[in-house]
């Protein structure tokens, strides 16, 4: 999957300059962690535009006051609220989330909690964190397979499944609305993010096969001219064929 500039800045909402900030980063981390279908695609980044202000900032404005003593995120200690504020392109947020965090990545942003506000780690952690994230016993992945990605996200299955993603990443519907316009917008592009998806696939599959047959070949044409060249000390002749898909390409002889 290669996204473009331009099917992010449409998704999320973002400048072209902000998307291009953030392009390989998102390309690089939704692969890794399974964000790679048109619907998850546009589920997540939909998600991504409202949480990070249209990839504007990967810290949430607020003073995160309002999550002291919130010991349901693990906000034991006085000051965890604001030290443990919303950081990522999805606002990872409170003390519990923080040490789940340097317990998968080793950072150690309990005290240091400022690393997540780097964007390629505030972009890591977002993709890993929607991955890992459940809402009522599925994934916010399986939710997003759910959605049609052709239908309209206002009515229906889609405007009841996006419900339940928003709630999984915001614990409530803050920004819905902005939300599911943002999924609206990338709808508009979909085409292009249908075809960006496969395109990975498609290029290293056959960058793979290419590789293959020409170690291969390497490998016979060695063989042959090891084994002529033991016949005849003064002279060989060989032939290297190469065929691909059952159709031959080139063939060289010398003598």
């Amino acid at each position: 999957m290669r996204l473009s500039a331009k099917v992010i800045a449409k998704s999320t909402g973002a400048s072209i300059e902000n998307a291009k900030k953030f392009d390989s980063y998102l390309n690089r981390y939704m692969n890794k962690y399974g964000i790679n279908t048109p619907s998850r695609v546009m589920a997540f980044l939909s998600q991504v535009g409202v949480e990070s202000d249209r990839l504007r900032t990967t810290r949430e404005y607020a003073s995160g006051s309002e999550y002291e003593g919130r010991t349901d995120l693990g906000n034991v200690y006085q000051g965890d609220g604001k030290k443990f504020l919303g950081r990522g392109i999805i606002q990872v947020t409170g003390r519990a989330n923080y040490q789940a965090v340097k317990d998968h990545f080793g950072w150690d942003v309990i005290n240091k909690p400022e690393l997540l506000e780097e964007p390629n780690k505030a972009t890591e952690v977002s993709a890993w964190w929607w991955a890992n994230r459940k809402r009522s016993g599925k994934y916010l992945n399986e939710w997003a397979d759910e959605l049609n990605p052709k239908d309209s996200i206002y009515s229906g299955n889609n405007s009841q499944v996006f419900e339940q993603i928003t709630r999984g990443v915001n614990g409530g519907v803050n920004g819905l609305s902005q939300r599911k316009a943002f999924f609206n917008e990338s709808q508009s592009v979909y085409d292009d993010i249908k075809r960006q998806v496969k395109t990975w696939f498609t290029k290293w599959w056959g960058v793979s096969l290419i590789a293959i047959a020409l170690i291969g070949s390497a490998y016979y044409l060695y063989k042959n001219v090891k084994n002529n060249y033991g016949q005849e000390k003064n002279s060989f002749t060989f032939s290297w064929c190469f065929s691909a898909w059952s159709k031959r390409i080139f063939c060289i002889s010398r003598n």
